[in-house]
């Protein structure tokens, strides 16, 4: 082969791991229903989020509340003083807040509308037309600053900052506007969380109310999205059941995500074999309480022994490598280790064939230690074990 073919052959297997990549990452969509008239809560949307990045390599969040938080955020930096500055540089969303639209009339556009504000801001304080238009513009400034305060003192806000800061998540913006009546956000909500669906690129994650608005739909989407949304729920419901999910900060929760990225694609292909055996339809009243069945009779159990056998080949392998790494005492030593690992001599050979073997007995036990490993990880419900310990280590009840 020549260097030019070589060169081409190289490139090819470049491009086939690009595509192979790509066809292996999954982009899970979150749909956080419309908040209700009794507060703008994000619990809901942070509980969704938070097991998606634990299940999806891609996360993307459809959510009225926390685009609304888009618009109001840059109002956290307005005060008294500097209320023309800021409101100069805000996006158009957020002077939209302000009852400042985007069309001022022909041959007029909004960095020149941008430029007037900074030429007000620079007048002196005691300027006629500063004084007129900081009239107009300070209480309603101030108003939006109170409640971009009181939106983000809730409990999760910051939260939500935080993973929108990475390049793998994204709040999707479909055009919701905070001023149009209930109805025409509903319907927003319901036309996207579709388009979501139908999108065989995606798999979505909704909430109890998103679910009953997709049973009124039941002839969209197919069957091979269908599947992908109960693989969704599946996967992000178990991660929800575990120990230490519920007291997670979302620090703790990308950490998790990053340190153990390597095993999502394992626990998809697991999960794929556990959902697609499920009775209920994606959207089903009953799934949550099937996947609640799945977790008590099937999960938990194997993650308890997981736990169990995952500690003993810590164990032996550590053991193991101490042994492989010593030149002296070896034979005596590896006749102590397996008396005192005691119930994991199953992992090691026998203590009357470690007299004979030496260095050899000693490789085959770590040997036997790295194939219980395997053995383990075979079922790929290691990742679980893993992000329990990741996220805090709480011992299952099983």
């Amino acid at each position: 082969m020549g260097k030019a073919e070589r060169k081409r052959s190289q490139q090819q297997r470049r491009e086939q791991a690009v595509r192979e990549a790509t066809i292996r990452e999954t982009t899970v969509t979150v749909c956080a229903t419309p908040p209700t008239e009794d507060g703008r809560r994000l619990v809901n949307e942070l509980h969704l989020l938070k097991s998606a990045l634990l299940y999806a390599d891609r996360v993307e969040l459809l959510s009225p509340s926390s685009s609304f938080a888009r618009t109001l955020k840059p109002f956290l930096h307005v005060t008294e003083e500097n209320v023309l500055e800021q409101v100069s540089r805000m996006p158009p969303g957020a002077l939209r807040r302000l009852g400042v639209g985007t069309d001022f009339g022909p041959g007029v556009e909004l960095r020149k509308v941008r430029r007037k504000l900074r030429e007000f801001d620079r007048l002196a304080e005691d300027d006629p037309d500063r004084i007129a238009i900081m009239k107009d513009w300070r209480p309603v400034a101030l108003e939006m600053h109170q409640t971009a305060n009181d939106y983000f003192a809730q409990t999760g806000s910051y939260e939500l900052e935080m993973a929108f800061e990475r390049d793998d998540v994204e709040l999707l913006d479909v055009g919701f506007d905070m001023d149009d009546e209930v109805s025409v956000l509903i319907e927003t909500f319901r036309n996207s969380m579709l388009a979501a669906l139908e999108d065989s690129g995606r798999a979505i994650l909704v909430d109890p109310l998103g679910s009953e608005m997709m049973r009124m739909h039941p002839d969209r989407g197919s069957a091979y999205t269908g599947a992908r949304a109960r693989r969704a729920s599946t996967g992000s419901g178990l991660i929800e059941r575990l120990p230490t999910f519920p007291g997670a900060s979302m620090e703790d929760i990308l950490e998790a995500r990053d340190e153990l990225a390597d095993g999502r694609v394992g626990y998809r292909n697991a999960v794929k074999e556990l959902a697609d055996k499920l009775i209920s339809a994606p959207f089903d009243e009953s799934l949550p309480d099937e996947i609640d069945e799945l977790w008590h009779d099937s999960v938990e159990p194997a993650l308890v022994g997981l736990r169990k056998r995952a500690t003993a080949t810590r164990i032996a392998y550590e053991a193991g490598k101490s042994l492989i790494s010593s030149s002296a005492g070896q034979v005596g030593a590896l006749a102590v280790t397996v008396t005192s690992i005691g119930s994991l001599t199953d992992l090691f050979p026998s203590a009357a064939a470690a007299t004979t073997g030496g260095v050899n007995v000693a490789y085959a036990g770590v040997r036997e230690a790295l194939r219980a490993r395997a053995e383990v990880r075979h079922y790929d419900l290691v990742y679980l074990h893993d992000v329990n310990r990741s996220l805090g280590d709480a011992d299952f009840i099983g």
